[in-house]
């Protein structure tokens, strides 16, 4: 036994370390937990943010939101079959996003790492933020539809034939472009769903390409429709000479003039009347801020990228290097690359000491925040005691003082036989497997070990030595680890029945062991995993 639990029991049975008793953490919702409202006859038809049928819903979202962004733009330009075109698969996304309306009072939302689901909430939640917007687009789209059907039909009003009246309803319909700051919304709950980090760098820098080339094909779209507003016979067409050219040509010519206003390059189109000139000073102090903006954006991405691709680089050279030079085995070599691709690929979550802020955190924060981390991990060792009220305190203490959170990645190793053991491990995800040595060293049988399994549970009261190997096989698993010096350092200041209790049954666990090592000399002895069972 370990010098802390040397102690005689009817001394620590009387002593009692002052303590003060803290309230728990009162958690009743935790991080992804589902907020709904049972008793709304509307709460069956709601359905959360990560669902197959709004994902569904929101990549047709998407898809008619970039055909708007692509085609609306484009009828300023004189195509009259494609404008024709272009307003008959305007009245199909027109359905489309009659019917997002009503959607969204039954898709539900991340509201600070929770699934908010509750009808009463969400409908809150949309009538402030874009019901107005979406009713209103809506509506201009069935007044356009209206105005178009009435024109097709043949209705004899100068104002529907008259080209000034047709101009404008295509400028109007730019208003829809107001839906492209919904893309990104959109955009970020597929990415968030499919990607990982490194996946989602590289369609950032595409996303970002993408963007600057739809600025600018709205930009030369816009251009080419000022420049058919005739203002005393002086517009840039004119002067361009290109009255009489056909739609490549003049989204061409348009295109490198929006171009060039976001890069120092050279044209021969210039404005030619305050309408134009005014509207080619915006554009330039726009490109001002959104185009430095954007590269600074790509050329980071770009450098993030490059490191991380360069670090892979030295570290498979430095590896070739390390084997090369001393004559290993190609089999080793291939194992050992084997490992560290399986490594790569593996999607490990977010570890605490990587969030550098908890560390700032008042104390009393810090203690709540492990208490909710680690106490199904404490529950999970089955020694304790009936509950008493001041035993919270320990129970929170431990959590706080003894555990730290580990992970292992497929075909990495725990540890292995005959190394000494510090930590008592309890698995809280994944899959491990045990392999336990023999009386003759060799690892013969194999275990499954799996969530809330306990693993060295005897270096809590005694000096231990694995008696096998624990090995990440089949994926990444996440497991904590009980520090056996802080748990006895933490139970002697304690003291009192709990201190007791834990002695006796350490005694009492210690002995079994010794008494089923003795008893199996011929054959195999108690392993780590075995402990587990012997304690429940």
């Amino acid at each position: 036994m370990k010098a802390a639990w040397a102690s005689g029991v009817h001394h620590m049975r009387q002593f009692r370390t002052y303590r003060t008793t803290l309230t728990g953490s009162g958690v009743t919702l935790r991080m992804q937990d589902k907020v709904q409202e049972e008793d709304s006859i509307f709460q069956r038809f709601v359905v959360g943010p990560r669902s197959k049928q709004q994902m569904i819903w929101s990549v047709l979202g998407t898809l008619w939101i970039v055909w708007d962004l692509i085609t609306i733009p484009l009828g300023l330009f004189q195509v009259e079959d494609f404008i024709q075109f272009m307003s008959a698969v305007a009245r199909v996304s027109s359905v489309y996003w009659l019917l997002d309306i009503p959607a969204h009072f039954f898709f539900g939302i991340e509201k600070q790492g929770k699934l908010e689901l509750r009808p009463s909430y969400l409908a809150k939640h949309y009538l402030r933020s874009w019901f107005g917007v979406d009713v209103m687009i809506v509506t201009l789209d069935a007044a356009l539809i209206l105005v178009e059907t009435l024109r097709d039909m043949g209705v004899n009003s100068t104002i529907f034939r008259s080209a000034r009246f047709l101009r404008t309803l295509r400028l109007l319909r730019l208003l829809r472009l107001v839906r492209v700051a919904k893309l990104q919304q959109e955009l970020m709950l597929l990415a968030n769903s499919f990607l990982s980090t490194h996946a989602f760098m590289v369609v950032k820098i595409c996303v970002g390409l993408v963007m600057m080339l739809m600025i600018n094909h709205i930009i030369a779209c816009c251009w080419y429709g000022i420049g058919t507003v005739d203002i005393n016979g002086r517009n840039w067409i004119v002067q361009a000479q290109m009255e009489n050219a056909g739609f490549g040509e003049a989204y061409a010519a348009s295109m490198h003039w929006a171009l060039t206003q976001f890069t120092p390059a050279t044209q021969d189109i210039a404005p030619n009347n305050a309408i134009e000139r005014v509207f080619a000073l915006l554009v330039i102090l726009m490109a001002i801020g959104v185009f430095s903006s954007f590269i600074t954006s790509i050329t980071a991405t770009m450098s993030s990228l490059r490191k991380a691709r360069d670090d892979s680089s030295k570290v498979q050279m430095t590896l070739f290097r390390f084997f090369n030079q001393r004559n290993l085995s190609v089999g080793l070599y291939g194992k050992v690359q084997e490992a560290l691709r399986l490594e790569g690929l593996a999607s490990v979550r977010v570890k605490e000491s990587e969030v550098s802020v908890l560390s700032k955190m008042p104390e009393r924060l810090k203690m709540q925040l492990h208490e909710e981390m680690h106490m199904p991990l404490v529950m999970a060792l089955g020694f304790w005691p009936d509950p008493e009220p001041d035993h919270h305190y320990f129970y929170s203490s431990m959590c706080h003082t003894c555990i730290v959170e580990d992970v292992c990645t497929q075909l990495q190793d725990v540890f292995m036989p005959g190394t000494d053991c510090k930590h008592v491990l309890v698995i809280e995800t994944g899959l491990m497997h045990y392999y336990a040595r023999n009386q003759a060293g060799v690892l013969t049988r194999n275990q499954e070990v799996q969530n809330e399994d306990v693993l060295c549970l005897p270096c809590l009261w005694a000096d231990w030595h694995h008696r096998g190997r624990l090995t990440a096989s089949t994926g990444t698993c996440y497991y904590g680890k009980i520090n056996a010096d802080e748990f006895a350092v933490l139970a002697r200041k304690f003291g009192g029945p709990l201190w007791v209790h834990l002695q006796i049954f350490g005694i009492l666990l210690i002995s079994e062991i010794e008494s089923r090592d003795e008893a199996d000399k011929l054959t195999e002895h108690v392993t780590d995993v075995q402990i587990g069972t012997l304690a429940g």
